[in-house]
């Protein structure tokens, strides 16, 4: 997801640009960074990559950089650890999730089948 934005605090450097967003590193009053474990997705439903997954979910995250949209309307789930990130953008076709798939269980695995689906 981080490689679509416009722009990384990580290493400084220019990325793909698809999303209008930069990617910024936690700051220290968020807590412990990396951001590592289980916490919630917030989101309204009406997207078709959450067809099934509840709002406040639980899936797995490990990092310590977010993604900052300047394009909000990208944004189909946000989550909060600190302050308020989003946790999954979609703009058309293309699609990012900030946290593990994979490492998130039955709702890691309807998030993959409802990207199959698409």
């Amino acid at each position: 997801m981080q490689l679509m934005a416009n722009h990384s605090e990580e290493g400084d450097v220019d990325c793909l640009g698809v999303f209008d967003h930069a990617v910024k590193l936690f700051p220290a009053s968020v807590g412990k960074v990396p951001h590592m474990g289980w916490n919630q997705l917030h989101h309204d439903g009406s997207h078709p990559l959450l067809q099934g997954v509840e709002s406040g979910a639980y899936c797995y995250f490990v990092h310590s950089y977010y993604c900052a949209p300047t394009q909000s309307e990208s944004v189909i789930a946000t989550t909060d650890y600190g302050e308020s990130f989003c946790s999954i953008v979609s703009y058309g076709n293309v699609h990012g999730l900030q946290f593990h798939p994979e490492k998130s269980h039955e709702i890691g695995l309807r998030i993959l089948q409802n990207f199959i689906d698409l």
